[in-house]
């Protein structure tokens, strides 16, 4: 099944529910379709088929394609594919809601790039507090590069 996705009387992406979800090809559908941190990055690199992008301090793989031309991206990354380790980049959390079996954690990283974390409740406990500073890394494989709308 196939879903069409407009705006403005415009096709945006034509999908399955999971592509648009996972791999939206613009702003208008990344945010359409769920929550989307969308994050204005500089390329810093190529590896493969992929390309290193970095939002402030925070680097990551994102696939290489037709969006991924100039040193400017927009980067699409889902809540739950931030992770929180020991071994990531700093950030502190500014709030938290409860999200049935996930807490959603607003972050701001040190150079104020704000982040949308889905953690797992059972994850370290699940008793984050404002001002914490906590560790991030972007699972590998699910950053999109998006086109404008």
């Amino acid at each position: 099944m196939s879903i069409v996705v407009m705006n403005r009387g415009r096709i945006e992406q034509i999908a399955s529910p999971a592509v648009l979800y996972d791999a939206p090809t613009t702003r208008f559908v990344a945010g359409f379709i769920g929550t989307m941190n969308m994050l204005a990055c500089r390329l810093v690199g190529h590896h493969f088929d992929a390309i290193i992008a970095a939002a402030g301090p925070l680097t990551f793989e994102a696939a290489a394609g037709d969006n991924s031309s100039g040193d400017n991206l927009i980067v699409g990354i889902r809540p739950e594919d931030v992770l929180i380790e020991p071994d990531g980049v700093p950030g502190r959390v500014i709030g938290t809601a409860f999200h049935g079996r996930t807490l959603r954690l607003h972050v701001e990283l040190l150079d104020g790039t704000p982040l949308t974390i889905d953690a797992p409740r059972s994850d370290l406990g699940a008793d984050y507090a404002s001002g914490q500073t906590i560790h991030l890394r972007v699972r590998p494989g699910v950053a999109r590069i998006l086109r404008p709308n």
